[in-house]
């Protein structure tokens, strides 16, 4: 980085300026980081689009929307048990399930591309629940892998930016081509093509994480110990119950908000709903505030315990919420009320992931990180079971009941907080006594 500075010929202290700001990783974080940049361009093609070319062109109804693809949580149930033995295990390793994630993906993208009925949505979103079972334990325990404690937070802040850079360039391309071609089928072949391009990169630059593992047979019989150890860790069940509530918020985010925006949302005249294009530059208004917001506070994060950070990050998603709540008692203020929600969850985000991340990574054994990340991943399962089929059905009642819906959610922030008080409680005593050593 420092030799690209001196090409550009800046003056040595906007060089030093410059380099302090960057994050001073190893090189796999950075190639992770790509890696999430390429997955997430892919995913901003069809984040916002998808629920909306599922109800007006496929001729869904918003609770078969949410159903449909709610199954891709399900199938990802699955997934992510055999995912965390192939991480886990040294013949296989994170390399090549992450190569098997970006096929499966592949796969899923194309089956989504010619989506006509609700049966072939579930079949595709059997695939997309795999490839998403496999790909997410990997990339956190491969960043686990090559950062230290110390610089957890920051790496995960790193890849995290990397990701909403990804959502930001997808979300805007997508608006642009929707409007030139109408053309949703489009999205899904080109979110193949990002993942065809991430298994190349993959191949050719990522090294394998676990091949130390490989002369040493005691971890394949330690593993099997290790369920007996999860269930001995009452930090670790609660907060993976706590981490549900995280996931279903975000599930809200990506699916039922933007049917909300275009059937519900007040605007100030006759009509109720955003146009799509709003929509979209919504979205990458709330992306890049993540991306503007990710490193600073990443920084900042590593200076807390992870607990608290999530404590933070709850009541801003608690906040948002309210937001859009409100929104229907002053509705000529709509699109207002939309952008601060939107940054409000944009707070939450940044400050969520990178807590939630390095807390699983150092209550993860080294030989163990696939199970233990397999296990997080399994919250996402569940928030995306749960959350997606509970948003549609809300928004296939009454105008009330869908406004009221998102009070609903704002005010279980607060039993959110109560079971991460007892998180802390339990982890932070246990490693006064050695058993964990938390930030």
């Amino acid at each position: 980085m420092a030799n690209t500075l001196r090409l550009l010929g800046l003056p040595g202290f906007l060089q030093n300026k410059l380099l302090s700001l960057i994050p001073q990783l190893q090189r796999e974080i950075w190639i992770i980081s790509w890696c999430g940049f390429l997955f997430h361009l892919g995913r901003g093609f069809t984040l916002v689009y998808t629920p909306l070319f599922l109800v007006d062109q496929v001729g869904l109804s918003a609770t078969e929307v949410g159903v449909g693809i709610s199954i891709a949580a399900l199938s990802g149930v699955f997934g992510r048990f055999a995912s965390a033995y192939l991480i886990d295990t040294p013949r296989w390793g994170s390399k090549k399930a992450f190569l098997l994630a970006a096929i499966i993906h592949i796969v899923a993208c194309l089956a989504l591309a010619f989506v006509n009925s609700f049966s072939t949505l579930v079949l595709a979103n059997i695939f997309l629940g795999l490839a998403l079972s496999f790909y997410w334990p990997t990339i956190k325990s491969i960043g686990t892998n090559y950062a230290s404690p110390q610089k957890r937070a920051e790496a995960f802040s790193l890849n995290r930016l990397a990701d909403n850079l990804g959502l930001i360039g997808g979300v805007f391309l997508a608006g642009k081509l929707v409007a030139f071609t109408s053309n949703y089928r489009l999205l899904f072949l080109l979110q193949g093509l990002c993942c065809a391009i991430l298994f190349v990169v993959i191949f050719l630059l990522l090294s394998e994480t676990n091949q130390e593992q490989e002369s040493k047979p005691e971890t394949i019989t330690k593993s099997g110990q290790s369920w007996q150890q999860i269930f001995q860790d009452k930090g670790l069940l609660i907060w993976l119950g706590t981490n549900v509530f995280f996931t279903v918020y975000e599930s809200q985010l990506h699916t039922t908000m933007p049917i909300y925006f275009s059937k519900f949302m007040s605007t100030g005249v006759a009509s109720r709903g955003f146009l799509p294009e709003t929509i979209s530059l919504l979205f990458v208004v709330h992306t890049a505030c993540n991306c503007l917001l990710q490193l600073p506070i990443g920084k900042l994060l590593n200076r807390l315990r992870r607990t608290y950070g999530l404590i933070i990050s709850i009541v801003l998603w608690g906040t948002g919420f309210g937001l859009i709540w409100l929104a229907e008692f002053v509705p000529q203020y709509g699109i207002v009320w939309a952008v601060s929600a939107l940054i409000m969850f944009s707070l939450a985000l940044s400050t969520y992931v990178p807590s939630a991340n390095s807390l699983m990574g150092d209550l993860a054994p080294e030989s163990q990180r696939g199970l233990y990340f397999s296990l997080d991943s399994q919250c996402w399962a569940v928030g995306y079971l749960v959350g997606p089929s509970l948003g549609g059905w809300a928004l296939d009642q009454s105008g009330e009941f869908a406004h009221n819906f998102w009070l609903f959610l704002g005010v279980t922030f607060v039993l959110g907080i109560a079971t991460l008080l007892v998180v802390e409680r339990i982890i932070y005593s246990h490693s006064h006594n050695g058993e964990h050593t938390l930030s």
